[in-house]
C-alpha cells in the first residue's frame, strides 16, 4: 500500500518538476543562441530564477522578463539590472505579505498577490500606504485581492496629487457607507475627473464626501462635477448665488411697488 502511495505522489509530482525544468533549458537556450552574452551572464540569470523558485517567488515572472528582453536585444548589464530589481521586489512583496498585520488577511493565490504588490511597489507604494491598506482591509474583512485593489487607488489618486488625508478620508467614507471595492473604484474615477478638469481639492471634497454621506448615485456625483467645471470653482459661483439671490430680491420689492400702486 505505501509503495502504491509514494508511486502515485511521484507520477503526480513529475510533469511539474519536468515543467519548470524544461522552461530553465529553454530559457538557457534561448540566452545562448539569440544574444551575444557570456557563459557566465547566462548563468547569473539561471542563478536568479533558481533563488525565487528556492524562495517560493513566482520565477515565471522572472522568465518573462528576460524573453522581453532578449526580444529587444538589451545588453547584458540593461537586462540583468531589470531582472534582478525584479526579484528583488518580488522578495520584499513576499516579505511584506508576511508581515504581522498582513497575516489575518486572506491570500487567494500567492503568485499573483506577490507580482501585483511588487508592481504596486515599483509604481511608488510605501510601507506606510500598504499598512494602512490591510489595516481597512482587516476591519471590513477584505482579502489580499482586495487589498491590494485599495494600494492601487492609494496610487492613482497620489498621481493626481491629491492629498494623503483627503485619499484616506475618502477610503473611509466609502468603506462606512458601501465596503465595494467597484464603488472605490468608481468613486476614485470621479475624483480623478474632477482634478483633471481643475477643480480645487476643496471643492472635489465637498461633491465627494457630502455626496457619500447622503447616499448619492455615482450619476449625480459625475454630474455635480461637471456643474462645477462648467460654472468655475466654488467662490465664482456662489457669487452668481448670492447675486441671483439679490436680483430676486429686487424683482420682489418691483413687483410689491407696482400692487401698492394699483
Amino acid at each position: 500500500m505505501k509503495k502504491i502511495i509514494l508511486i502515485t505522489v511521484l507520477f503526480f509530482s513529475l510533469p511539474i518538476y519536468s515543467e519548470e525544468t524544461r522552461e530553465v533549458s529553454e530559457i538557457r537556450a534561448m540566452l545562448k543562441q539569440r544574444t551575444l552574452f557570456e557563459e557566465n551572464e547566462i548563468e547569473n540569470f539561471i542563478v536568479l530564477i533558481q533563488k525565487a523558485k528556492t524562495s517560493s517567488l513566482p520565477e515565471k515572472i522572472l522568465i518573462n522578463k528576460i524573453k522581453e528582453g532578449i526580444a529587444r536585444k538589451a545588453e547584458y548589464k540593461v537586462l540583468y539590472g531589470v531582472v534582478s530589481k525584479k526579484y528583488d521586489l518580488l522578495l520584499l512583496s513576499k516579505e511584506m505579505l508576511s508581515e504581522q498585520y498582513a497575516k489575518m488577511i486572506h491570500v487567494k493565490d500567492s503568485n499573483y498577490s506577490i507580482n501585483m504588490l511588487s508592481e504596486l511597489i515599483e509604481k511608488g507604494l510605501n510601507k506606510e500606504e500598504y499598512k494602512y491598506a490591510c489595516s481597512i482591509a482587516l476591519q471590513n474583512k477584505m482579502n489580499m485581492e482586495e487589498t491590494l485593489r485599495i494600494c492601487e487607488t492609494i496610487l492613482l489618486l497620489k498621481e493626481e496629487k491629491i492629498e494623503y488625508a483627503f485619499i484616506k478620508e475618502v477610503i473611509e467614507t466609502v468603506m462606512k457607507k458601501k465596503p465595494d471595492m467597484g464603488y472605490l473604484e468608481y468613486i476614485t474615477k470621479i475624483i480623478i475627473e474632477a482634478k483633471k478638469m481643475n477643480i480645487k481639492q476643496d471643492e472635489i471634497r465637498e461633491i465627494v464626501i457630502n455626496g457619500i454621506n447622503k447616499g448619492r448615485n455615482i450619476n449625480s456625483l459625475r454630474e455635480s462635477v461637471r456643474e462645477a467645471a462648467s460654472y468655475g470653482d466654488l467662490e465664482i459661483r456662489q457669487e452668481n448665488k448670492e447675486k441671483k439671490g439679490e436680483i430676486s430680491e429686487e424683482l420682489k420689492k418691483r413687483q410689491n411697488d407696482d400692487k401698492r400702486k394699483r
